[in-house]
């Protein structure tokens, strides 16, 4: 979020805490269970390499396209 508030120039919304947020039951056990993922793997197995490898590259051209 900060990120993409930064990318757009505008005050990125407060930190709340987990205990504290606002979210759905469906909401909370998917942000409780949030596993990080590597794209390694794909990329050895099938000889690649990613346009776009990370979620800053890829905010960055959406952006860009979109102004």
């Amino acid at each position: 979020m900060t990120f993409a508030a930064k990318l757009m120039d505008v005050k990125p919304p407060p930190n709340v805490p987990f205990s504290k947020a606002d979210m759905s039951d469906i909401a909370r056990q998917f942000y409780a269970d949030n596993k990080r993922v590597s794209n390694a793997k794909i990329k050895k197995s099938l000889g690649i390499e990613l346009l776009y490898p990370t979620y800053r590259e890829g905010l960055r051209k959406i952006y860009e396209l979109d102004n």
